[in-house]
Order: structure tokens, then C-alpha cells, then sequence
């Protein structure tokens, strides 16, 4: 849903995800999850006189958006890695500690930065 909202958002001329593009339940469910802002009204006027009809919902992807798309678009690989000296163990299954390995990866192409300490 979220690389949905991503190609409409790109393919639209005004840069924004219209009502008529999404469900309600796929709007709500994108909204909790932080994963698409909402325009405010103002934004939404100027959209209803561009599409010449009420615009009643429009959005964009969040930061959070984008993150989940980049770290989605990375297979996490599992690779062989010696703990660092003083490091805390923690128990991973080796499925999560791939994704863990991604993740940390993809630190400098996320809008939001990573834990203190994580990588």
C-alpha cells in the first residue's frame, strides 16, 4: 500500500495522494501507522480548485514513509559478525539480525537517524 501511495504521489502533478485515490480504510491505516501526513485545509482548497471538485483528503508520505520504502526495497542478507569487545549480547534469531544488519545499513539514505548506539 505504502509504494501505492509512493507512485501515485509521483505520477500526480501536484505532488499529493487524492480521496479518490485511496480507500478510507487505507487512509486511516497509513494515518495511525505515520506513514502519510495529511494537507491541512488550505493545501486542500488549493487542490479542489486544481482538480475543479472538493477535495476532502489529500496526503504525502512521511518521513516514516520513506524509510519503510528504502529499508523495503533492501533484502537483508545474513552474514557472519564477531561482537564488538564490551558489547552487550542480545538473542536475535538470524532472520532478525539480518534485518537489524539492513537497517543499520541503510543509516545514511533514512530521514530519520538511528537509536543512539545501535549500530
Amino acid at each position: 500500500m505504502v509504494e501505492s501511495v509512493r507512485a501515485r504521489q509521483a505520477a500526480s502533478e501536484h505532488g499529493w495522494v487524492l480521496d479518490t485515490d485511496i480507500t478510507p480504510q487505507g487512509r486511516s491505516l497509513l494515518l495511525r501507522l505515520g506513514l502519510v501526513t495529511s494537507a491541512d485545509r488550505k493545501t486542500r482548497a488549493e487542490l479542489s480548485a486544481w482538480e475543479g471538485r472538493p477535495v476532502r483528503w489529500a496526503g504525502q508520505l512521511s518521513p516514516a514513509g520513506h524509510d519503510l520504502l528504502t529499508y523495503a526495497r533492501s533484502r537483508p542478507t545474513p552474514t557472519p559478525t564477531t561482537a564488538e569487545p564490551g558489547a552487550t549480547p542480545v538473542d536475535l534469531l538470524p532472520s532478525q539480525m539480518a534485518a537489524l544488519r539492513v537497517f543499520v545499513s541503510l543509516a545514511g539514505r533514512l530521514t530519520t537517524p538511528l537509536a543512539e548506539g545501535l549500530a
